[in-house]
Formats: structure tokens, C-alpha cells, sequence
């Protein structure tokens, strides 16, 4: 058979109250022990006050280290800067022609460093595209033969054309863009 809601309220309200026991005494006095047992020693406060002054005598240096560093004009930097060897350039192309010889062409920026070998031993010369690239410099202390720096002039755009001669004739040409 089935209660009704108003029943049960019946019921749970004819069940004499009781008075909860006291235990607030009890559990206060396990908490004040427990956290006289936690509380660190006074030398232990004192390592952890050393502690964080040091830690913070730490943040001001990074942070005087760091404003000092960022000061510094970039013209500093600049100046330590050593150039890149045009051996460890980009090549742009190496091209060659058997029996008799071959060029690489290796690239920095608006630098073009023209590195020609003959497999003969004959004279070499290089001839470019003089309308759209200037020679910057010539490297003979190479182990081989002279490595000619080649820059892009102002405005220049499109393709250049680097020619190889051994031993007074054409022996190839090669276009390499500029852009």
C-alpha cells in the first residue's frame, strides 16, 4: 500500500528532536595541534626569507641585464658581424662542360661570387652581363683560380648572363636571374 507525501510529513514530524552532542571542543583542539605540528621552525622561516630576497636580488640583475642590452645601438652589433666566405654561399648554378671545364655560381644577397675551373690548365677568363652587374672584387688566394665577386646594380631585374672562356674561346654561358 502506498504513503502519501503528506503522511511521511506526519511521521518525520512526530520524531522528538535531539540535542547534537558538543563536539566543537574536541575537533577545535585536533586542529590547533595539528597546525602547531605544520608550523615551520623559526630557522626554517628564516632560510625561506633568504630565499626569496635572493630570488628577487636575482629579478633585478635580469631585469638590469636585459633594459642594458636592449639600450645598446644596433650599430654595435652590426659592426661584430663577420661577412659570410663565399664558399658557403648558396649556389645558384654549377654547369660544365666535359674535357674542358666548369663554372659555379654561388649567391649572397646582391653578391654573385663566379668561381670558373678549366680541366686543362689553360688560361680562364669570365665575361657577364655588364648593363645589370658590377665586379665588387676579385678573391685569388682561393686554392684555385680567382673567384670574381659580381654585385647587381640599382635597378637591374631579370636575368644576367655569365660567360665561361678558356684558352681564348667560348666554352659556355649560363643566365641566373637577379631579382
Amino acid at each position: 500500500m502506498a504513503i502519501s507525501d503528506e503522511e511521511v510529513v506526519k511521521q518525520l514530524e512526530s520524531v522528538p528532536q535531539v540535542e547534537p552532542p558538543d563536539m566543537r571542543a574536541a575537533v577545535m583542539g585536533r586542529l590547533r595541534s595539528a597546525a602547531s605540528q605544520a608550523a615551520p621552525p623559526a630557522k626554517s622561516r628564516r632560510h625561506v626569507l633568504a630565499g626569496l630576497a635572493w630570488a628577487a636580488a636575482i629579478v633585478i640583475v635580469v631585469a638590469v641585464v636585459y633594459v642594458e642590452r636592449n639600450s645598446l645601438p644596433w650599430e654595435h652589433t652590426e659592426a661584430t658581424m663577420a661577412p659570410l666566405p663565399f664558399d658557403r654561399w648558396k649556389v645558384v648554378t654549377r654547369i660544365g662542360v666535359p674535357q674542358e671545364g666548369r663554372l659555379t655560381v654561388r649567391r649572397n644577397g646582391d653578391q654573385f661570387a663566379i668561381q670558373p675551373f678549366a680541366f686543362n690548365g689553360e688560361p680562364i677568363s669570365v665575361a657577364w652581363d655588364q648593363k645589370k652587374l658590377d665586379m665588387s672584387d676579385v678573391l685569388s688566394d682561393t686554392g684555385g683560380p680567382e673567384v670574381v665577386i659580381l654585385r647587381k646594380k640599382n635597378g637591374a631585374s631579370g636575368w644576367a648572363v655569365i660567360q665561361l672562356n678558356i684558352g681564348g674561346h667560348e666554352v659556355l654561358k649560363t643566365a641566373i636571374s637577379i631579382d
